[in-house]
């Protein structure tokens, strides 16, 4: 597939890639993928498997967790997010400053993207590196709702609402916003719009001129990030790590321990999720179902899950392992 590319062995590999990172203080690696939303982190596993979701919950709870672990030295926070919500991003965003006053450096460290809610929680770190093909920025806030009222009646379910109060029923999924609905929802969308550009210039120590130019919900790459101030270099997830050592006092090669936070399921833990029709393996063998080169091994797998998935067959056929009933 590689065109006849060289290949090389694990030792020649190590050679150019470096070592795992497991000796030395340690820096915790947070990662946000996904919507920012309120909430436990989830989904992921390919398309129709449900999205994958950052959750504020789980965010905030493994950045909290770094805080409290003596051991943790820096943290390294890594975006690879479009936004979401903007309660979610704000809940992180509180937590990457926490850290940061309880004296453990945060390096954000921008993916594919790092964009509104993305860029809200990146903006408070001590540094902020994007590669130079990072979408980012998008300074701004859309709100809004879906009315589904009129599907409702054409399917022939009908509502009845009880509202007590001025905007009682504002957010409604039952019929659109009316005039003074929408002149509040345009008021709270510019009160949330003003307080992301007075955060920005305040974390990035950009007066309101600059900080408005760079905004108003445009997309920016990351080259084009530094060159407005929203982004302090240019590099990938090991330059951030070279940043975090030197934020505690080291060389910027030197060993370190860099410890996911939260911890990895163990392999049992997997299995177990896989057993009970749950986790991440579960959604992976849907994917997979697909990649003839696998049938072998997937066919292999029948037998177990049909023991422990009561009431589903796996069938096998030239296609690919699709479940069954």
């Amino acid at each position: 597939r590689a065109g006849g590319a060289e290949t090389v062995d694990a030792p020649e590999y190590l050679d150019i890639a470096g070592p795992p990172h497991d000796d030395g203080p340690t820096v915790a690696l947070v990662t946000v993928a996904g919507a920012i939303s309120r909430g436990e982190s989830g989904g992921g596993g390919g398309p129709g498997l449900g999205e994958l979701t950052a959750g504020s919950d789980s965010v905030v709870e493994a950045l909290n967790d770094a805080i409290d672990d003596d051991d943790v030295r820096a943290i390294l926070l890594r975006i690879d997010s479009g936004g979401g919500s903007v309660t979610a991003s704000e809940s992180i965003r509180r937590a990457v400053v926490r850290a940061r006053e309880a004296g453990k450096p945060v390096i954000a460290s921008m993916g594919d993207m790092a964009a509104s809610g993305g860029y809200w929680i990146a903006m408070n770190a001590d540094r902020i590196i994007a590669a130079p093909g990072t979408i980012t920025g998008s300074i701004g806030v859309i709100a809004g709702k879906v009315s589904v009222g009129q599907l409702s009646e054409k399917l022939g379910v009908r509502w009845g609402t009880i509202e007590e109060g001025r905007n009682a029923g504002m957010w409604s999924l039952l019929r659109p916003f009316d005039d003074a609905e929408m002149a509040r929802l345009s008021d709270v969308a510019d009160a949330a719009y003003a307080a992301f550009l007075t955060q920005v210039g305040a974390a990035r120590k950009l007066p309101p001129d600059t900080v408005r130019a760079a905004a108003k919900g445009r997309a920016w790459t990351g080259n084009q990030a530094l060159g407005l101030g929203l982004v302090d270099e240019l590099g990938d997830q090991e330059t951030a790590l070279a940043r975090a050592r030197q934020a505690i006092g080291m060389a910027p090669d030197a060993p370190v321990t860099l410890t996911p936070f939260p911890e990895p399921k163990s392999t049992l833990e997997e299995v177990m999720d896989l057993a009970s029709g749950k986790g991440d393996l579960v959604q992976g063998l849907a994917v997979l179902r697909g990649l003839k080169g696998l049938q072998p091994w997937l066919a292999g797998l029948r037998p177990f899950m049909e023991a422990t998935t009561p009431g589903t067959r796996f069938a096998s056929p030239p296609g690919g392992l699709v479940p069954g009933r």
